[in-house]
């Protein structure tokens, strides 16, 4: 049997964003024989920055899309935010990651005919919020990643790439989530954009009180977050993870 076993990174100092318990996921489906993915037990504090890195196809992926409830484990317990995803329904779900989770994909995903505006008020709506305060917040989040709040009325097919980047962070920080998923945002850029990014993000999380997991091969980013998990796969295919606390 090909598993996967992660562990804790540190002892629990705070409230805890997510807990994993047992959890169990076959690729294919139960009755195929391909890679299975175990984590016994892992835990992310509140406020806390996890560097989650590894090689393609080791299972970062399925991870996030664990964590935000896009994708249900075949065994085990997925709880975020006191939450059990694990027992919620479809549409329970997505409330909950509408109201407590912001992803950063790493294509943005961001629909390029809308304003920057009309693409933070979807999220809010998606949460089920007014469009009450959100562009004053809106605002507040694009000043403080560097961006003029005058660019809220243009369409996003008109930004560039760094642009598009910073207006996913602020959509997916827009109703204030207490857990950011972030899956390779750095990728297309080159190392002094990429560096400014991430001193931006950083600041914008510490100043947000959001703990969040941050997906990317680049391991010279490591350094900025508090914790580092390796998600490593062995010969034959077997899973394990390698993690501590830095510094």
């Amino acid at each position: 049997m090909v598993s996967a076993a992660f562990r804790a990174m540190s002892k629990l100092k705070m409230g805890t964003a997510v807990t994993l318990d047992n959890v169990r996921y076959q690729y294919g489906g139960a009755k195929a024989k391909s890679t299975k993915f175990y984590i016994p037990r892992w835990d992310v504090e509140e406020n806390d920055t996890v560097f989650l890195h590894g090689e393609s196809g080791s299972g970062k992926s399925t991870l996030l899309a664990m964590l935000s409830g896009m994708l249900v484990p075949d065994q085990g317990d997925v709880t975020v935010l006191g939450q059990s995803l694990s027992g919620m329904s479809n549409r329970e779900r997505d409330a909950f990651r509408a109201q407590n989770i912001g992803v950063v994909f790493q294509t943005f995903n961001l629909i390029p005919y809308l304003s920057i505006l009309n693409n933070i008020e979807l999220a809010a709506y998606l949460a089920g919020k007014g469009k009450r305060d959100i562009r004053e917040r809106a605002e507040q989040l694009m000043v403080s990643l560097k961006m003029s709040a005058e660019l809220l009325e243009r369409p996003v097919s008109q930004l560039s790439i760094g642009q598009q980047q910073r207006v996913a962070i602020v959509r997916a920080l827009i109703n204030a989530p207490r857990l950011l998923l972030v899956d390779e945002p750095t990728s297309a850029l080159d190392a002094s954009a990429r560096d400014a990014f991430m001193d931006l993000l950083m600041a914008v999380v510490a100043e947000n009180n959001t703990a969040m997991v941050f997906v990317s091969h680049d391991q010279a980013l490591a350094k900025q977050f508090a914790k580092t998990c390796l998600l490593k796969t062995k010969r034959g295919g077997a899973r394990r993870t390698q993690g501590g606390a830095l510094g």
